[in-house]
């Protein structure tokens, strides 16, 4: 314990040079799960590489409830030490809390811009895995953050060459993205009172987009002029 405590205040003080030495100097039975938290949380990447090179076991990556040190740092939003520890432990991405969160999932709810990009580019697998309440980190941004959404779909699109892939990626995981954004759209250009409705044909790609008003009536059957519609939102998403 007199090891934590030391290299806490070290961490403190920014006195690289000391938890270095304390870090070398420290028994093995000391490097544990609570060691790499404190040190995530310090943003101690020079830190954390030092004690990762000394890290020889599953249990020293886990905490309660199934937290790994790569969900406190995203909690943390330090996207430097989420690639680090990524690139180290590339098993670690994919474990799931006990209430099924992944940590895209807390990406999502932290809004880290950074952090999220490096998730979705480093396993894009992320995005299906469910939490305890059957949500996938899409459908949690539809539910809770728009500006975590609108990073979630950035990110998709830059990661994928083909732009149409996106919906086709949201329709494979169940989300139907876009009805709330063209909303948006639609409310911008003063059509209001309107009933949204998007079809998919064979569950992989968008054939149809209707838009119905009390005033103005669109339906689009052409699947390429629906795709440039949500083109156009997604563009609205992008910007800023």
């Amino acid at each position: 314990m007199k090891y934590h405590i030391e290299l806490e205040k070290a961490l403190n003080i920014g006195n690289q040079n000391l938890v270095i030495r304390l870090i070398d100097g420290m028994p093995q039975t000391e490097v544990k799960f609570k060691l790499l938290k404190m040190i995530v949380r310090h943003n101690a990447d020079f830190a954390l590489k030092k004690v990762i090179e000394r890290t020889n076991s599953d249990d020293q990556l886990i905490g309660k409830e199934g937290f790994t040190i790569l969900h406190y740092a995203v909690l943390n939003a330090n996207s430097d030490t989420v690639a680090l520890i990524m690139e180290k432990f590339p098993w670690i991405v994919i474990k799931q809390t006990s209430s099924g969160f992944n940590a895209l999932h807390f990406a999502v709810r932290t809004g880290n811009k950074d952090t999220i990009y490096v998730l979705v580019e480093n396993n894009p697998e992320l995005l299906a895995l469910t939490n305890a309440n059957d949500k996938n980190p899409i459908q949690l941004g539809l539910q809770e953050s728009p500006v975590a959404l609108k990073y979630l779909l950035k990110a998709m699109t830059d990661i994928n060459s083909d732009r149409s892939n996106i919906y086709t990626k949201l329709i494979e995981y169940n989300v139907n993205p876009k009805v709330e954004k063209i909303q948006s759209i639609l409310n911008k250009l003063n059509i209001t009172n309107t009933t949204i409705t998007i079809s998919e044909s064979d569950n992989t790609s968008i054939s149809t987009v209707s838009v119905e008003s009390t005033n103005k009536q669109f339906s689009i059957l052409d699947k390429q002029k629906a795709l440039e519609l949500l083109g156009l939102i997604e563009d609205d998403l992008s910007d800023g």
